[in-house]
């Protein structure tokens, strides 16, 4: 075994394999012994079940439906957005100037400090939630395609300028292909964060107030007095009709 040294192709596969095979044995025996609990690690069998009940629920693919659509519909207008503004950043130092110490700034803000902001722009309804995916993504987008066109090598513009190209010609043909690879690459880990965010949202919701799978009594005409009250201007706080609210649409009740 040398550094570096290329191995056959089906011992490559036997190795990746017997990783896999390794990490579910040792999963296997750990469930199966009272080191941990059954509640934070279940057996295989019993996340292969669970997976098949949640495979042939309706609803189950109704709500990745809806997450696909809501995730998929805030990246892709992030993504319009982010990347003509990045890449003016990227070329040039008067936008960088502007925009910089401002998206710098804006990124900092915790995307669940905006949901009130949300609800009182656009509702309760898709058009919040997609615009809360927007801006976890937009602001680290800008960035990382600034990022990526600055990367690009100065000699590159240098050699473009004495062929005879124009300033736009080399932004569009030169800076822009240049970085294409690494702005696909960071488009892909927002997209992934997208989700994964969204899995850990609905995550959250299974053990909070209102949730569907909590023993409690219905609470429907408070969650509707709340909404009533809330497009009637009144004085409830923001985070207590966001939390009404939300336990109310989790539930389903109308």
């Amino acid at each position: 075994m040398e550094p570096r040294r290329d191995i056959p192709v089906w011992a490559y596969r036997t190795l990746a394999l017997t990783g896999f095979a390794t990490c579910l044995l040792i999963w296997a025996w750990l469930s199966h012994k009272e080191i941990v609990d059954p509640v934070f690690l279940p057996s295989p069998q019993a996340v292969w079940d669970a997976a098949q009940t949640s495979l042939s629920d309706a609803n189950f693919w109704l709500d990745v439906k809806a997450s696909f659509l809501r995730v998929t519909a805030g990246f892709l207008l992030a993504a319009a957005m982010a990347i003509p503004v990045g890449l003016a950043m990227g070329a040039f130092k008067v936008w960088e100037g502007l925009l910089q110490p401002l998206t710098e700034f804006v990124r900092y803000i915790p995307v669940p400090a905006l949901i009130p902001i949300c609800m009182v722009l656009f509702g309760i309804e898709e058009r919040s939630k997609i615009a809360l995916i927007w801006a976890g993504t937009f602001f680290q987008l800008v960035l990382m395609v600034a990022e990526e066109i600055r990367r690009v090598p100065y000699d590159m513009l240098q050699i473009s300028y004495t062929l005879g190209a124009s300033r736009w010609q080399v932004v569009r043909r030169v800076m822009w292909r240049a970085a294409k690879p690494g702005i696909f690459d960071a488009l892909l880990f927002l997209e992934e964060l997208r989700h994964i965010a969204t899995a850990r949202n609905h995550f959250r919701s299974e053990s909070a107030p209102g949730s569907k799978n909590v023993q409690r009594t219905p609470r429907a005409p408070r969650a509707r007095r709340s909404a009533q009250e809330a497009h009637r201007g009144d004085s409830v706080t923001l985070f207590g009709h966001w939390w009404r609210v939300r336990g109310a649409a989790e539930t389903g009740v109308p």
